[in-house]
């Protein structure tokens, strides 16, 4: 790979441009280079530069400019040709500055990526609330191409020494994907006329769109579905259970509007279907999804929390332990004894 194709710091730009940059705070041995193209035009002059001080022995720099080119639009051509139109994007090339040497990695690979990748989503966020801008957002590496170009450089003579892709998700390469079996698209037509009269149904489409949010990088809406499957779940469940008790629709709908969710877990749910639902009790699926992701859901809606990567995971983890022990609750014997009906509504699927 040739370097003055693929980056603009090559050797003359490096030294003409991003030498007296970076050596306002320290003179670095080494540099690592990504490129990267944004799924849309950020609304910066072509050519601007930001370096950021992460702290006395990093730095992360920036250069932006615009890519014109076309683009295949097939517009759902059966024959499959395509319309080319003009597209704008911002190429980022983001360089790692650390005042150490670097030996290449794995693990310095994805450590330096993903911290540019931070420093460029607080740019981002400041153009999104500054300017109220509705067309761009935060990108993770779900969101850009599967690979990038990486270099390291040694600068002692700016040479290259070590150049070539970083994967950053296989599965946008892979090509289709396996088909539903006969037996799966016959139960996918069946399930089409079924599940709009299931009040289970939006539970298990918020859970699994917490499951993609995780995997694109929306920390907090993966979290914030995650709770509200649990709540849409556990509310659609009380209510069935009330109104098999004899109340009037209108009866049923005063208490789902009149019950506090906390005392709705609680208290409500452990007399009916038997089971442990007490927050206290610490260890149980109960108590670990109140822990794990409904006080996690409280403090991103309510004081802004970034939950971090792991939290999120756990958050729908604790999730789906839950659903599986209400799964389970349900059917023991006693309770598809008092409420046939109620094992064929709740999902299988919503155990993830």
């Amino acid at each position: 790979m040739n370097n003055n194709r693929l980056f603009f710091y090559n050797k003359p730009n490096y030294y003409l441009k991003l030498k007296p940059e970076i050596e306002r705070y320290f003179k670095p041995k080494s540099i690592l280079l990504f490129g990267i193209v944004l799924p849309f035009y950020l609304p910066l002059k072509n050519n601007t530069n930001l370096t950021y001080k992460v702290n006395q022995n990093i730095l992360c720099h920036y250069r932006f400019h615009l890519v014109n080119h076309k683009e295949k639009f097939y517009s759902g051509s059966y024959n499959e040709i395509p319309v080319e139109t003009n597209v704008q994007r911002t190429r980022v090339e983001m360089v790692y500055i650390p005042r150490n040497n670097m030996i290449i990695s794995d693990e310095l690979l994805s450590k330096s990526f993903n911290l540019l990748l931070e420093k460029l989503n607080e740019l981002i966020k400041s153009i999104i609330i500054i300017t109220k801008n509705k067309f761009i957002s935060k990108v993770n590496g779900e969101t850009l191409e599967p690979m990038v170009l990486y270099s390291l450089i040694d600068l002692t003579e700016y040479d290259v020494m070590n150049q070539g892709l970083f994967h950053l998700n296989y599965h946008k390469l892979e090509n289709g994907g396996k088909p539903l079996s006969t037996k799966e698209t016959d139960l996918v037509m069946c399930a089409i006329d079924l599940l709009p009269n299931n009040p289970f149904t939006f539970s298990t489409e918020l859970y699994l769109s917490a499951i993609r949010s995780l995997h694109i990088g929306d920390l907090r809406k993966s979290v914030i579905d995650s709770q509200t499957a649990v709540e849409t779940f556990l509310t659609a469940l009380y209510r069935y259970l009330v109104l098999k008790e004899g109340y009037s629709q209108e009866e049923v709908d005063k208490k789902v509007n009149d019950i506090a969710f906390k005392n709705l877990v609680i208290h409500q749910f452990h007399k009916r279907l038997g089971g442990d639902f007490d927050i206290r009790d610490e260890g149980t699926p109960i108590s670990d999804w109140w822990s794990n992701t409904y006080l996690l859901r409280n403090k991103i809606v309510h004081e802004g929390k970034l939950p971090s990567h792991s939290e999120a995971i756990k958050s729908i983890d604790s999730v789906n332990e839950l659903f599986k022990y209400v799964t389970d609750l349900i059917h023991l014997s006693h309770n598809q004894e008092a409420y046939p009906e109620l094992t064929s509504l709740i999902l299988k699927s919503v155990e993830g």
